[in-house]
């Protein structure tokens, strides 16, 4: 019997199913393929960060832009950094004749995130810098478009289909840098240049909403800012010819131009100017400087050592302001110096400018609380004697110095009144509004010295105008002065020596100055040595030698021996009417025809009393009749009584009708 072989082991059974097998095979290539890919991506990276490619790769861009725009658009060196840092230098474009068009020197970005956040609609910046930047929009004359017109065509394809509407893209600059920037704007057809300079500055962005138009700043800081704005006359062109098409385009536009437009509302937290200048020249209105050398010249402005802090800032490009002013101080040419101004508000717009609960402050000038210019138009500022209207509110304890007023109105600097009393200082309060050739003054109440005082009211016509048309009046409900300060202020006023002896003066009622030489006063007056009423008119056009008068007065217990320095006199109480022509203000030159009474009239110790006259007197001799009806003596007479002599000499016929010389 055959043995029979022994049977073998079954071989073990693979427990790994095959479909495990396959996944696991899939799995290596993909973890190959991704650490490949991987490689690849930090290889291309890498290779990226080398400067020689990053250059390579912009020459070849700024290449093809050269070519595409048929211009030169260079740009020296590149660096970029984990795609969250960029340095460009030398970043340069013409125009299509040759100018330059803009220039960046350098620029700086370093990103919060990194460039593909661009995907999500969101770009942080940490910091953005711009060192030595130029950017210059000019159109020649005879030309419709700027340029940067043809960068605009480019990148402005046509659309065949309506705009989806964007996304709305955020935009975050923690800190934006600028140093050595320069923007120009020269357009030869309008008549205009305009260039911004800013030497330094740095601006810290909340939120930068383009498509809402939203601008939201935390803090502007600028040091050194300039502006120049240069208007020429213009060389306007025909309205260029539109295709039909573009015609039926634009008329649907101008539909949605109908509707209100949205202005980019702009808004500043903090703003901070140091050292700035502003220069303005209008070389169509007036090709060269025309006003006085120490008069603002409206069309040709210096201003210089510009500081300016201000909080809460809100304005739009359409030009309207908004804000708390914190600080302003300036300098102009014709040497006005601004040393500082505040205010809880300032608003600004295209009828209106205006400072609430103010302060303004020059070297001499101190003045509160409300200030505001009303106008039609920007325009009218040109024609600021006539056509902006102020509001002027002072709080007690303002005070003004004449030149500072002088400063900004050249018929105002060549008025005599506001010419001889530049350098006074008046303490002021009570409000001012009108234009300067239509001025008005209520609950004025104003202070020169210690001696010299008003309250009331004050209108002003013409004064920066022609003499002719001239004319201030008072109304003083107090007034408190002497004759030296009046002869000082008011010019052409020159009272002979004698008038002086009137000492202090009080008057309550109405003063004129018509023509700038015709005064008229009418109302009650208390002097030093008498008070009265007057109502009088002066003309002292031709001098004191040669100025007329006329008119009424009345005096009580007027002290002639004061007046007149002769003791014979005494006090005396008189009504009188000075009629015309009467003349002359000195007794070499008086020439006054008079009517009226005396009341009481001490001469050489004796009170006559009841007294009538009528006559003239001249070259200090009285010629006509004169009445006397007291208890002791009654009389007329008609002839001269002369006091061209120490002893005063009498010619005349009288009719007494009683005398008691025992009196």
């Amino acid at each position: 019997m055959t043995e029979q072989p022994k049977s073998q082991e079954p071989a073990p059974q693979n427990t790994v199913s095959r479909p495990w097998q396959l996944f696991r095979a899939i799995l290596r290539r993909v973890e190959n393929i991704l650490f490949g890919l991987v490689l690849v991506f930090i290889t291309f990276y890498l290779v990226l960060q080398m400067p020689a490619v990053q250059n390579w790769l912009i020459n070849k861009i700024t290449g093809y832009l050269s070519g595409e725009l048929q211009t030169k658009v260079e740009i020296r060196h590149v660096d970029i950094s984990f795609f969250d840092n960029v340095l460009l230098d030398g970043f340069y474009v013409e125009d299509l004749k040759g100018d330059t068009l803009l220039y960046a020197g350098t620029l700086k970005a370093s990103l919060n995130s990194n460039v593909f956040s661009l995907l999500n609609s969101k770009l942080e910046f940490d910091e953005i810098s711009l060192y030595k930047a130029r950017f210059n929009i000019r159109r020649a004359e005879g030309e419709y478009d700027n340029n940067l017109q043809f960068l605009i065509d480019y990148f402005s394809s046509p659309r065949t289909k309506p705009p989806k509407k964007p996304s709305p893209f955020s935009v975050r600059v923690q800190n934006l840098r600028l140093r050595d920037v320069e923007f120009l704007q020269d357009d030869a057809v309008r008549g205009q240049r305009m260039l911004f300079r800013v030497p330094s500055g740095n601006i810290r962005v909340n939120n930068l909403d383009l498509p809402s138009k939203i601008v939201d700043i935390r803090s502007a800081d600028f040091n050194g800012f300039s502006f120049f704005l240069e208007e020429r006359p213009g060389h306007p062109l025909p309205e260029r010819a539109t295709p039909l098409a573009t015609a039926i385009s634009s008329s649907v536009d101008s539909i949605a131009l109908a509707l209100p437009k949205q202005f980019f509302q702009f808004s500043v937290e903090r703003f901070s100017l140091s050292e700035g200048q502003f220069k303005l020249d209008k070389f169509g209105d007036s090709p060269n400087f025309v006003s006085l050398p120490d008069v603002m010249d409206y069309e040709h402005l210096r201003v210089y050592n510009i500081d300016l802090q201000a909080d809460s800032v809100q304005f739009t490009d359409d030009l309207v302001f908004e804000g708390i002013l914190r600080n302003l101080s300036a300098s102009e040419r014709c040497g006005f110096i601004l040393s500082h101004v505040e205010a809880e508000k300032v608003l600004v717009n295209d009828t209106l400018t205006a400072l609430y609960g103010t302060r303004i402050q020059t070297p001499f000038t101190s003045l509160g609380d409300t200030v505001a210019f009303h106008y039609s138009t920007y325009r009218d500022y040109r024609k600021f004697n006539d056509k902006v209207s102020m509001d002027i509110r002072l709080k007690e304890g303002s005070r003004v110095r004449i030149a500072d007023i002088n400063f900004f109105s050249e018929g105002l600097a060549g008025n005599k009144f506001f010419a001889q009393n530049k350098d006074e200082i008046a303490e002021i309060s009570g409000v001012v509004n009108g234009a300067v050739n239509h001025l008005r003054g209520r609950n004025l109440d104003i202070k020169l010295d210690d001696n010299t005082y008003m309250k009331g009211q004050f209108i002003g016509d013409d004064l920066a105008g022609n003499r002719e048309l001239l004319k201030m009046g008072f109304k003083f409900d107090e007034l408190h002065a002497n004759l030296r300060t009046i002869s000082r202020i008011i010019p052409g006023f020159a009272a002979p020596d004698y008038f002086y002896k009137l000492g202090n003066i009080g008057f309550e009622g109405n003063y004129d100055v018509i023509f700038g030489s015709v005064h008229i006063l009418y109302g009650d007056i208390s002097t030093d040595i008498g008070a009265g009423r007057l109502d009088m008119e002066l003309d002292l056009t031709n001098g004191k030698d040669e100025a007329t008068y006329a008119g009424n007065l009345y005096m009580k217990d007027f002290d002639l021996a004061d007046w007149t320095g002769n003791n014979d006199f005494g006090k005396t109480t008189f009504r009188v009417k000075i009629e015309e022509p009467s003349k002359g203000l000195t007794l070499r030159t008086m020439d006054t025809r008079l009517a009226g009474s005396v009341d009481t009239f001490f001469f050489r110790g004796y009170n006559y009393q009841n007294v009538s006259l009528n006559g003239q007197f001249k070259n200090k001799v009285f010629h006509g009749d004169l009445g006397l009806d007291d208890q002791n003596i009654r009389f007329k007479f008609r002839g001269d009584i002369n006091m061209q002599d120490s002893v005063t000499l009498f010619d005349f016929n009288a009719d007494l009708q009683r005398l008691d010389l025992g009196a």
